[in-house]
């Protein structure tokens, strides 16, 4: 069932119940009206007969209790009402419709009911009954003459539903009529304002459906309009977000693919050229033998590296590689590395310096850990011109998106800087900021920024980078701090 289709249907239901839910008020409203309706009328009638009755009354002495109950009822035929004569505890002594005493089925008429309905202050009591042809009769009680009998309460009553001329051949006939062509009407609107609302959200959402086919189709450029409903629009604004990360993989996964393949490809020809060479003996003289060793041994090293790289990120990525964390001390995780680089910076002509602040522990991998300052350490030693300073400097800090406490790392150079059209691309694998930097840092295979940010993810910390050209570059690696207890905790 199309989506229009199910929207009309849902209308039409709900316009259905409603109408039918109105009827049923109407019904019950009406019915109740009906019943004091008649109960105001009797008691209205009854108080013109007791007034009759009194204008022509007869002295004491020649009025009886039966004289006086003939006259009434005589007043209340002549009014279409029926009249009980009753005693102080309420029991029938008389009825105006004798023929129809048996069908009454009562013998006591309740003379405890409330007479908020009838305004007459001689009412005592006004409710109603049925009788044993399931008839409903309203009835109102009044005392006829108090001055002259001491049981002279007489009941008036009339049928609370006659069958001609009421408040139900109204709902019968015209408002029952009324209902349904309201309800017509409501549905042949809510077919149409169903098709309208079923159009503006159904579009949108086909177009949706579509983008989404050309994409798995390999159309990575398609995009759809931002339009219809705000839950609907942000479907189709979460959609396009969507496609540009997948084209924006599969791009990556492009880049990956070539940059692999051109770094497999330059040792690979150096490998087998100078094996080659030897193979054909154009390489005779010890010193060219050795050479020519040397640069296999040189290429292969790098063929290792970039191959272990690459098996580390995919481990890292997949979240194959489990971390050991234990409570560390990044500052003597640190002190531990610096040594070997002080070296290397002396040999290069680099000042390599170090500030320890206080900082709290932190839950880490100590190896990974070691990981991230050899590729942070190795990346700014080859990019930093000699005569100049490489820093390495730790504190505590807070993360300035959660406010959860930290530790930031942050190894600073003072060498050329960046461009800043480079730095949303460079953790990304294999990326080289230009030809001239690839020259400068012999043996990089361009994995080292990359496994630096996965390691840190891992870690569920963020690592960011600042830098201005001729000026240096700051990559920062921030932490969270933990123990053992907190983990588990």
């Amino acid at each position: 069932m199309s989506l229009r289709t199910r929207l009309f249907f849902s209308h039409s239901i709900v316009i259905a119940v409603s109408l039918g839910i109105l009827g049923l008020a109407l019904f019950l409203v009406l019915s109740d009206f009906e019943n004091r309706l008649t109960r105001a009328r009797v008691g209205t009638v009854a108080a013109e007969v007791v007034t009759a009755v009194r204008r022509t009354a007869v002295p004491a002495p020649a009025e009886t209790p039966v004289r006086l109950f003939e006259r009434v009822a005589r007043q209340a035929a002549q009014r279409n009402l029926r009249v009980l004569w009753l005693d102080d505890d309420g029991s029938i002594l008389a009825d105006s419709q004798p023929l129809q005493r048996e069908s009454l089925g009562l013998a006591r008429v309740d003379l405890t009911r409330a007479t908020g309905s009838v305004q007459d202050a001689d009412a005592v009591a006004a409710g109603s009954f049925r009788d044993t042809l399931d008839r409903e009769w309203e009835y109102v009680v009044v005392r006829v003459r108090p001055d002259v009998f001491r049981t002279d309460l007489m009941a008036f009553a009339r049928l609370a539903n006659p069958t001609q001329g009421t408040v139900f051949d109204l709902i019968e006939e015209r408002l029952l009529q009324r209902i349904v062509l309201a309800g017509l009407a409501a549905l042949v609107l809510a077919g149409v304002l169903a098709a309208l609302v079923a159009r503006s959200i159904a579009r949108p959402i086909q177009q949706v459906a579509l983008g989404a086919d050309a994409i798995a189709q390999g159309d990575y450029g398609r995009r759809v309009a931002v339009a219809g409903p705000r839950e609907v629009a942000e479907l189709a604004s979460d959609f396009n977000d969507m496609a540009a990360r997948v084209q924006a993989a599969q791009q990556r996964e492009r880049d990956f693919v070539a940059n692999v393949s051109h770094e497999l490809k330059t040792p690979l020809t150096s490998i087998q050229g100078f094996a080659q060479a030897i193979t054909d003996g154009a390489v005779s003289e010890p010193t060219q033998t050795r050479e020519a060793a040397r640069v296999i041994f040189t290429e292969a090293d790098r063929l290792k590296r970039l191959v272990t790289g690459l098996l580390d990120s995919s481990r890292l990525d997949a979240g194959g590689s489990a971390l050991r964390r234990t409570p560390l001390n990044v500052n003597t995780v640190i002190a531990g590395l610096l040594p070997a680089f002080e070296r290397r910076a002396a040999d290069a002509g680099v000042s390599l310096r170090a500030s320890y602040g206080e900082v709290p522990a932190i839950l880490a991998d100590g190896d990974r850990l070691a990981q991230i300052m050899n590729n942070l350490l190795d990346n700014a030693l080859k990019h930093t011109p000699a005569r100049h300073e490489v820093r390495v400097e730790t504190a505590a800090r807070r993360d300035p998106r959660g406010n959860r406490p930290g530790v930031e790392i942050a190894v600073v150079d003072t060498g050329r800087g960046i461009p800043p059209e480079d730095l949303p691309r460079l953790f990304e694998r294999f990326y080289q900021v230009d030809k001239a930097r690839a020259q400068t840092a012999p043996g990089s295979v361009g994995l080292g920024l990359s496994i630096v940010k996965q390691i840190v993810e891992a870690h569920q910390g963020r690592v960011s980078v600042t830098s201005t050209l001729g000026a240096g570059t700051r990559m920062s690696v921030w932490l969270p701090a933990g123990s053992v207890q907190s983990e588990q905790a």
